[in-house]
């Protein structure tokens, strides 16, 4: 593999990926977290996720913008079901 000569824009580029890697390394950007989540906590999260995207489905529906065929195809379109 060849390298061109590198623009002083490029050479800082790496220089500050570089640094940026040693830093994430060593732990000064991203700090690991305080305590693990529950699964509890997952789970509610999800709940309130499902609930939030039913909810905008049935509005959806009302309005007349989306009918529950469209809405099962899209869903099957984006998920494989196994």
């Amino acid at each position: 593999m060849e390298f061109k000569s590198l623009d002083s824009l490029q050479l800082l580029f790496v220089r500050a990926l570089i640094v940026l890697s040693y830093l994430i390394e060593r732990g000064y950007l991203l700090k690991p977290k305080e305590k693990p989540v529950s699964m509890d906590q997952i789970a509610g999260e999800l709940d309130i996720h499902d609930s939030m995207i039913a909810s905008l489905a049935e509005v959806l529906e009302q309005k007349g913008l989306l009918m529950q065929a469209e809405w099962e195809k899209a869903i099957k379109k984006r998920v494989i079901v196994e």
